[in-house]
């Protein structure tokens, strides 16, 4: 290597407590000092090295991609979701994710509007009933983006599992990322009873899927424009084959996991941004009647709430919900810069930070939705802005992310004055940045 790469220190044991505790005030700090390229050092374990530099970001994660794999970051989420596009790899991932494009293709992104707005519509109507009360919106936010993605993915809700559903999903992509951040979990989960219920948990979701399965099996596709149909329908165009089984209940569980998490972590954090710029809530608001006219929302003026989308991207930004990806090359590699690393080399991409860094983004710390009037900021360089990721491997639901992101601001900022009573929010950064206390709002009808 070309020069020397520097340490979160030598004390191991702190480092460690860092990275399992992990803070985004840690992830800052550690960018100011050791700058876009550092090693975390876990003493006698494997290390990380932690990568912002941007053009080997572009190199891990698009040039030479297919000498990378997903990291051990995704050992533990693999107990849950199996051999899903997230924790999938090679031609099989490739395979995979040919079988699952048409699902988030724009045109049918059209059709399953609708079903979309059902369960938006309901959310702000049960909200409207408690007009004047202190509402969970963290809570509320997860119960809505999960009942958004169950009617998208199987055209059903979970009825009176909603709150066990999400309970058991936070707490196995917890339980998850421990075993990645913290060295000894893998020991200790026999013995505090952590792996014990994390395998509860996970038993409960599998046999959840498992049953939407049977059931779908039972009555048929006929007249369904639901996800799982599509999937039990696809066909492989090299083989005719039809999914597997077993690779379809991995993908249900895939999606149903990552297809609410992103969206209720941002719409959580937004929420508290909003609190201080009480002009953008006006501005939405203002937004949305002048393109609706006070017409039910549609999915053509989705398109046309410029301004709602540039407050979406800025929650995406400043508050990454993905706050790290991390993947392990295959083989020996040379970077351009001239830096070299063994085979097995852990590569962490701490996404917040990059998305904080004031070397692409003029006044970081700053709510400023009016920095993507036109799209991605002129001067900001690829892979400043990725919270789905980025290459081959960004997120599938994306275009679905962003729809209901930007519909459920928009409808809740049309039917309310939002007064957020919450200033602030402990978190915890498990494979998404979890809210771990209230956020609470108070709501008067328009």
């Amino acid at each position: 290597m070309n020069q020397t790469i520097q340490t979160t220190g030598w004390n191991f044991l702190k480092t460690a407590n860092a990275l399992t505790s992990v803070t985004l005030e840690t992830l800052l700090d550690w960018q100011r000092r050791f700058g876009e390229l550092y090693t975390i050092n876990m003493g006698p374990l494997p290390g990380f090295q932690a990568v912002a530099d941007l053009e080997m970001v572009d190199t891990i994660l698009v040039k030479e991609r297919a000498r990378f794999k997903k990291a051990a970051m995704y050992d533990g989420l693999a107990l849950m979701t199996g051999r899903g596009l997230v924790t999938n790899e090679g031609a099989h991932w490739k395979k995979q994710r040919r079988l699952a494009n048409p699902a988030f293709r724009r045109e049918y992104l059209d059709d399953v509007f609708a079903l979309m707005m059902e369960e938006v519509d309901a959310s702000m109507d049960a909200i409207a009933a408690r007009e004047g009360e202190v509402v969970h919106w963290e809570a509320e936010a997860t119960a809505l983006a999960m009942n958004v993605v169950v009617k998208v993915l199987i055209g059903s809700t979970l009825e009176g599992d909603t709150e066990r559903f999400s309970a058991a999903a936070q707490l196995g992509l917890a339980h998850a990322m421990r075993l990645w951040k913290d060295p000894f979990f893998k020991y200790t989960q026999h013995l505090s009873g952590a792996k014990r219920r994390f395998d509860a948990e996970n038993a409960f979701l599998g046999e959840l899927i498992d049953r939407f399965i049977r059931e779908r099996k039972a009555t048929g596709n006929a007249g369904k424009r639901d996800i799982l149909s599509m999937f039990m329908t696809a066909v492989d165009e090299d083989t005719g084959e039809p999914m597997p089984d077993q690779q379809l209940r991995d993908e249900i569980i895939t999606m149903f996991l990552g297809g609410h998490e992103t969206s209720a972590h941002t719409l959580a954090w937004g929420m508290l941004r909003l609190r201080d710029h009480p002009e953008v809530m006006a501005k939405v608001r203002a937004e949305v009647e002048a393109v609706t006219e006070g017409a039910p929302l549609s999915r053509e003026h989705l398109r046309a709430l410029n301004y709602t989308t540039m407050v979406v991207n800025e929650m995406l930004r400043i508050d990454a919900a993905v706050w790290t990806i991390a993947r392990t090359n295959l083989e020996p590699v040379r970077f351009p810069n001239g830096l070299e690393f063994p085979a097995n080399t852990q590569f962490m991409i701490p996404i917040y930070a990059i998305q904080r860094n004031p070397k692409y983004w003029p006044r970081p710390d700053a709510f400023e939705p009016e920095r993507f009037a036109d799209g991605l900021p002129k001067g900001a360089l690829k892979h400043s802005f990725m919270p789905f990721g980025a290459g081959e491997r960004i997120c599938i639901g994306r275009n679905f992310a962003m729809m209901q992101l930007v519909a459920i601001v928009a409808s809740l900022l049309r039917r309310f004055d939002v007064e957020v009573l919450s200033s602030s929010a402990s978190y915890e950064a498990a494979i998404t940045l979890a809210p771990t206390s209230h956020i609470d709002i108070r709501v008067r009808c328009l």
